[in-house]
């Protein structure tokens, strides 16, 4: 404690000047440089929304004393920091960017491009469907079949979860089969996939690019 008040003694100071004394002793100040460098470099993750991401630079901001240039700032970061080119273009082509009208306008165009998406994926799915009907497959001697559903699959393609193949397990080994006959893909009544058969939807639904993933 006679460090901490030095040059003074303790006995010269009242009890709230030592409480205050230690507390700033144990608890510093954060360094307001680092607060914002820290700030700097907050950009808007993979899987972030843009609410979630204009969260993240309020609570860092709370440490930078922005003072009266808060929403400049945050404005600026959100826009620099965005993952999106298209929405990023879009705030560019603002004259007058508030930082108000800028989380506005990224919100309400993410929400757009995700309902795109959406309706682009059941586009192709549809697509796919009717290839997939109407394709001839070459299937390896000794191939497995798999039992499964086209609803896992196109769960699968939604999730990105690759591990619902464990829920279509092998079932016969295709060892009596000829090599390189043709076999029609078309879904069977009893759901048995082959392995090329339940690679080739399943590249087509957007589950893989390698045939590795499903070794």
């Amino acid at each position: 404690m006679v460090n901490l008040c030095d040059p003074d003694k303790p006995e010269e100071k009242t009890f709230a000047e030592l409480v205050k004394i230690v507390k700033k002793h144990l608890e510093p100040a954060p360094s307001e440089i680092a607060e914002r460098y820290k700030f700097r470099l907050r950009k808007q993750e993979l899987n972030e929304s843009v609410s979630e991401y204009v969260t993240a630079l309020k609570s860092l901001a709370k440490k930078c004393n922005f003072k009266s240039t808060l929403e400049e700032n945050l404005r600026d970061q959100l826009v620099y920091g965005l993952k999106s080119d298209v929405i990023k273009q879009r705030l560019f082509a603002e004259t007058d960017l508030t930082y108000a009208k800028a989380v506005e306008l990224s919100t309400n165009m993410e929400r757009a491009e995700k309902e795109v998406n959406l309706i682009d994926k059941a586009r192709r799915c549809a697509r796919y469907n009717v290839v997939f009907r109407n394709q001839t497959l070459r299937i390896p001697e000794g191939q497995l079949l798999h039992r499964c559903t086209i609803d896992v699959i196109t769960k699968m393609a939604e999730s990105g979860n690759t591990t619902r193949r464990q829920q279509c397990p092998p079932v016969v080994p295709l060892w009596k089969r000829p090599a390189n006959v043709a076999v029609n893909p078309t879904i069977p009544a009893n759901n048995v996939f082959s392995e090329m058969q339940f690679v080739w939807l399943a590249r087509r639904r957007g589950i893989l690019s390698l045939h590795a993933h499903f070794k």
